[in-house]
């Protein structure tokens, strides 16, 4: 994997893809952060921008060190930018090992655990401090992540 300067180098962008497969995640992804605004009550266009998108593969140890998406290129609308990860595989981790590849959220100095499962998405407000736990399982876990925000919604000219 590279990082986070290698990728602003870079822009990678994996849901740019033109592929079937692709679009249809990327509209999933789309959808999924339009119906969390919605249910927050955002006025926002419906229109977000993904700026960067990447697979991440999880194989036997692997995990993510603590960070946030702070220091990306926010394009504005900082109320409206999320970061998300959308599971196409989520490894069949092995079931002693109760925090294998949990997505760890850490806020107020606590520290909330998520266990993906295939085909899941969450999506998180960009600032938040979060890690994965190192993974075991069967087989290799697989993710795309990326960086999406929204815009509000114009005001109309009465």
């Amino acid at each position: 994997m590279r990082s986070l300067n290698s990728r602003k180098q870079n822009k990678i962008n994996f849901l740019k893809e033109n592929e079937e497969i692709v679009r249809k995640v990327r509209n999933r992804c789309i959808e999924g952060y339009n119906t969390l605004l919605d249910g927050l009550g955002f006025e926002h266009n419906g229109k977000p921008t993904i700026s960067e998108s990447w697979m991440q593969y999880y194989g036997q140890g692997r995990g993510h060190n603590q960070h946030n998406h702070c220091d990306w290129d926010a394009i504005g609308a900082e109320p409206l930018s999320y970061v998300g990860g959308y599971y196409l595989n989520d490894g069949d981790p092995f079931l002693d090992h109760p925090y294998s590849g949990a997505l760890c959220f850490h806020i107020r100095g606590m520290s909330y655990f998520i266990r993906p499962k295939k085909g899941m998405l969450l999506l998180w407000p960009y600032d938040i401090v979060h890690s994965v736990k190192p993974f075991y399982g069967n087989s290799t876990r697989c993710v795309i992540n990326f960086n999406i925000q929204g815009f509000p919604k114009a005001n109309k000219l009465l």
